[in-house]
């Protein structure tokens, strides 16, 4: 096992944490262009990349004590 560790390098990767990126890959990977042929109901790759987002924040403390999608929003720059 020590013989793969001297041959790897570790390389930190940061989570995008920005809806709309997130939004931007999702339309691009699995947008309507992908999927030909196929039904892809209203704001599922939004709801997606919602999801995906969501679970990789973490919670901050004292500063935004709301509802997980409130603060989804208040990250992501909309009002609500």
């Amino acid at each position: 096992m020590e013989a793969l560790r001297d041959r790897t390098i570790r390389i930190d990767i940061p989570y995008i944490t920005k809806l709309h990126e997130e939004i931007k890959i999702y339309k691009k990977d699995s947008g309507p262009a992908k999927v030909k042929g196929k039904h892809v109901a209203p704001h599922t790759l939004e709801v997606g990349a919602m999801w995906a987002v969501l679970t990789r924040r973490r919670a901050q403390p004292g500063a935004c004590r709301r509802r997980r999608l409130a603060q989804e929003a208040c990250h992501g720059g909309e009002e609500m």
